[in-house]
């Protein structure tokens, strides 16, 4: 009989060491932190003891996340609050700066850079933009094809020039496609189906700050808020345009 054959069968009758309970203190078992063996009971208590410690760990480590999430949570309550104060003000300067000052207060995002354009733009309008002007077309379009922000290490030296700091000090990057709503739909819904007309910039001379692999919700929100907010029209560039650090 191998021991897989004598584990099943344990498994199938459970009540044998209540039959035969002078084993129990027979069977000796080598101590998993060195020393001595030690008996079967005391393995036991052993094994329950570090499968506490880890479930404890386990339930530290949610809780963190939990209140990670509340946190994040308040300053997307407080960033919405902000936005809505300035929804009646002429133009998108206000709401632009409004999101600026959150953005680098409340989620300490060091650089910052929100570039709109014309929903509507196609592919004739023109090659490499200029820096402050419309974005290349091969950019447009990778926006356009984007099914979540993107996170990681900064790829596009074109991007890199929207933001008014030394590029070679950026480490890492997150990319937030808009997209055009109409204030008929429903953000949530539509927003991943929707033309894009813009891109929101967040970089960080950290490289851990936006990296690849990580959760991508909250930016998500972000993109759709800042989406329903600009308003569904499409966005003309003079008017919109604005870098910030």
């Amino acid at each position: 009989m191998n021991p897989d054959d004598v584990a099943s069968w344990l498994r199938s009758n459970p009540l044998f060491f209540e039959h035969y309970p002078a084993l129990l203190a027979d069977i000796q078992l080598p101590n998993p932190h060195g020393g001595k063996a030690i008996a079967l009971g005391e393995r036991q208590v052993q094994n329950l003891r570090e499968r506490s410690r880890a479930l404890e760990a386990r339930l530290l480590e949610l809780i963190a996340i939990g209140e990670n999430n509340d946190a994040i949570g308040n300053k997307m309550h407080r960033l919405v609050l902000g936005l809505l104060s300035q929804a009646s003000q002429p133009g998108r300067g206000p709401l632009v700066a409004v999101l600026h000052q959150h953005l680098r207060e409340d989620f300490a995002v060091p650089h910052v850079a929100l570039r709109l354009w014309d929903g509507a733009v196609s592919a004739e309008s023109g090659s490499d933009a200029e820096p402050g002007g419309l974005p290349s077309e091969a950019l447009r379009q990778r926006v356009a094809g984007m099914q979540a922000p993107f996170c990681g290490a900064p790829q596009e030296p074109e991007l890199l020039g929207w933001l008014p700091c030394d590029a070679d000090t950026v480490k890492s990057v997150a990319q937030i496609p808009l997209r055009l709503l109409h204030q008929c739909q429903d953000a949530g819904a539509q927003h991943s189906a929707a033309p894009a007309c813009g891109l929101l910039l967040l970089a960080s001379e950290d490289p851990q700050r936006f990296y690849s692999g990580m959760g991508t919700l909250f930016l998500e929100r972000l993109g759709e808020l800042i989406s329903a907010v600009l308003g569904g029209a499409p966005v003309r560039l003079p008017d919109t345009t604005a870098a910030v650090t």
